[in-house]
């Protein structure tokens, strides 16, 4: 959970949610993301789904490991006491296998992190409307997401609390099944095409 709280406000100092005007005289409004998403709960929901995935990576790490670890070994069997070309061809093998394991385990992180940010992405998408609304009734031109930068907030700008009220009006209101796709279909083929590289330097 305090990952993805962590990742809220990491990624907060990359964008602001709403930016009208960079107008100094323009009214400004702050939301802290973290609090709302903790408020509705939003954050035990992202780091389940997080962790479930992750899971299924691991998972299918695992499963493709093994499936290059026996490759090797049928190999290694097959060369037992043969020429020192095929001895330099199985060291070649087993080079590349470590190489296409490093390969797997990098895709398996940039798609975690990929659907870390699509969390993200789907939260701030959830309360845009409301954010929006909550401005416009305050005749406010900008609302930055409230993070680290931010040295300094006037409690009568933030309107964090504003939006958990109306996130969960809206929440009794109507289930949401705006979550992001569920672990079972992240997509993991890219680690599964690179059992190929291994079958080709057979």
């Amino acid at each position: 959970m305090h990952s993805v709280l962590k990742y809220i406000v990491t990624a907060s100092l990359m964008s602001g949610l709403l930016a009208c005007s960079e107008q100094s005289q323009d009214k400004v409004l702050v939301v802290d993301l973290s609090i709302v998403a903790k408020a509705v709960g939003r954050d035990t929901l992202m780091s389940t789904k997080l962790d479930e995935v992750n899971t299924a990576l691991q998972q299918h790490l695992l499963t493709f490991k093994e499936s290059i670890e026996k490759k090797v070994q049928t190999e290694k069997e097959k060369i037992s006491g043969s020429t020192t070309k095929q001895q330099q061809e199985f060291q070649a093998l087993v080079i590349k296998a470590k190489q296409t394991m490093l390969v797997a385990q990098n895709n398996a992180q940039e798609k975690s992190k990929q659907y870390q940010e699509q969390l993200l992405q789907q939260f701030k998408d959830d309360i845009q409307p409301i954010v929006s609304s909550i401005a416009k009734q305050q005749k406010a031109s900008i609302v930055r997401v409230y993070n680290a930068s931010l040295l300094w907030v006037d409690n009568a700008i933030d309107i964090s609390d504003k939006v958990i009220i109306e996130l969960k009006k809206l929440s009794a209101q109507t289930a949401t099944n705006s979550d992001v796709t569920s672990a079972e279909k992240v997509d993991t083929t890219d680690t599964a095409k690179e059992a190929e590289l291994v079958e080709q330097n057979k």
